[in-house]
């Protein structure tokens, strides 16, 4: 693993929301196949499966760091849901009521922007973390 930027969630790279969610892990990218590292380079994109409680648990998180989050509701794989302006809280409960599809929170931590993605996978969730 190369040094990078930390987790807003915890210090380790590889476990950046608490144990008790299940945990997320970096995704490894493979080389071009001349042996290159991709270009330009790609962000460190982390993916982690939760439960209920492991999403309470990360809303929650992310609604104690300072600075207001960009919350996007998602209802398709492509597209965005059609409401407006919406608290970290209330797409927590809309996600898992099975309401929306995904939840997008966009936010700042120690100078960075990084974007959640949770999106339900049957009585599961997955998320997708990267920063910009």
């Amino acid at each position: 693993m190369t040094d990078g930027p930390t987790s807003p969630l915890e210090t380790s790279r590889d476990v950046i929301v608490p144990e008790k969610s299940g945990g997320i892990t970096t995704v490894a990218y493979e080389p071009n196949p001349d042996g290159s590292d991709p270009s330009p380079p790609l962000p460190d994109v982390y993916r982690g499966a939760l439960d209920a409680a492991g999403v309470r648990a990360l809303f929650s998180d992310i609604s104690g760091l300072s600075g207001p989050a960009e919350v996007r509701l998602k209802a398709a794989a492509e597209a965005y849901a059609e409401v407006g302006p919406v608290t970290s809280d209330r797409a927590c409960e809309l996600l898992l009521a099975g309401l929306v599809r995904g939840v997008q929170l966009i936010y700042e931590h120690d100078g960075q922007t990084w974007f959640d993605t949770v999106l339900r996978r049957g009585a599961a969730f997955e998320v997708v973390r990267m920063a910009r």
